[in-house]
C-alpha cells in the first residue's frame, strides 16, 4: 500500500530496534527532546539571537530557512500521503493539528534548518564545536520522535536531509541577503497552502511575505527608528 515502506522509511528494521531497546525510564527525557524540534520552541533560538544579539541579518536568514523547509515538508507530506506510525506505538499525544502524515519528518527538517542554519550563519570562532553540538541535538530529537512512536527512522533521515539542503541552497543563492532568503522561501510557502490546507502553512506564507517586506524596509530606510521597527517586526513574524 505504501511503496516507500519499509525500504526507505525503516531501513534494516532500525525503528523497531530503537523502540525495543530504549529504556522506559528515559521516556520523559525523550518528551523533552521532542519539544526542542517542535513549535514554538524551535523558534526560540533564532528569535533570541535576533532580538537580543547583534545577529539580525543572520537570524533573518535562519527564519527563511525554517519557513522554506517547513513548507516543502507540507508539500511532500501531501504528495506521498504516508501516515505516521500506527497509533498503537504512540507513547504520548503529540500529533499537530491537521498533520497526520509522517514522511518526511517536519520536526527533523525544522531542527536541522534552525540549529544547523544558526551555526552556519552566526559569527563565532567555534563553529566546529557548535556544529557538533547541533548535530548531536538533531540526532537526539530524531531518536526521540522514533521512540515516542510517531515516526520511522527513514522519516527523520529524510527530514534532516531536506532541512540541510534548504540551508545550503538558500544560503548560496541568497548570498547572505535576507530579502532574497525570504523571497526564495515565499513560493514554497504559497504552494504549501492549497496543497496541504494546513493553517501553519498559511502562517508560513504570511511570515515569508512579511519577511520580504520588512527586510526591504530595513535595507532601504534612512531612518534608524524605522529600521528598528522593521527589525522587531521580523523578529515577531
Amino acid at each position: 500500500m505504501y511503496p516507500l515502506t519499509p525500504v526507505v522509511r525503516d531501513p534494516f528494521g532500525v525503528t523497531e530496534v530503537l523502540r525495543s531497546t530504549y529504556p522506559d525510564g528515559l521516556l520523559q527525557m525523550a518528551e523533552w527532546l521532542n519539544a526542542l524540534g517542535g513549535f514554538p520552541l524551535v523558534l526560540v533560538l533564532p528569535l533570541v539571537f535576533y532580538l537580543y544579539f547583534d545577529q539580525r541579518r543572520q537570524m533573518a536568514l535562519v527564519l527563511a530557512y525554517l519557513l522554506a523547509s517547513q513548507s516543502i515538508v507540507f508539500v511532500l507530506k501531501s504528495f506521498f500521503g504516508l501516515p505516521q506510525s500506527p497509533e498503537i506505538y504512540h507513547v504520548i499525544d503529540i500529533i499537530p493539528e491537521g498533520d497526520t502524515n509522517g514522511f518526511p519528518s517536519r520536526a527533523a527538517a525544522a531542527a536541522t534548518a534552525v540549529y544547523i542554519g544558526t551555526v552556519y550563519e552566526v559569527d563565532t570562532d567555534k563553529k566546529r564545536l557548535w556544529g557538533a553540538f547541533a548535530g548531536f541535538l538533531i540526532l537526539a530529537i530524531s531518536i526521540s520522535r522514533v521512540v515516542l512512536g510517531y515516526h520511522y527512522v527513514g522519516d527523520m533521515i529524510a527530514g534532516g536531509v531536506l532541512g540541510m539542503l534548504t540551508v545550503v541552497v538558500i544560503s548560496h543563492v541568497s548570498d547572505g541577503n535576507p530579502v532574497y532568503g525570504f523571497a526564495l522561501a515565499l513560493p514554497f510557502t504559497v504552494l504549501a497552502v492549497p496543497v496541504s490546507g494546513n493553517t501553519q502553512a498559511i502562517m508560513a506564507m504570511g511570515g515569508a511575505l512579511g519577511g520580504v517586506m520588512a527586510s526591504l524596509w530595513v535595507r532601504n530606510s534612512d531612518s534608524d527608528i524605522l529600521k528598528k521597527i522593521a527589525q522587531v517586526a521580523i523578529g515577531l513574524l
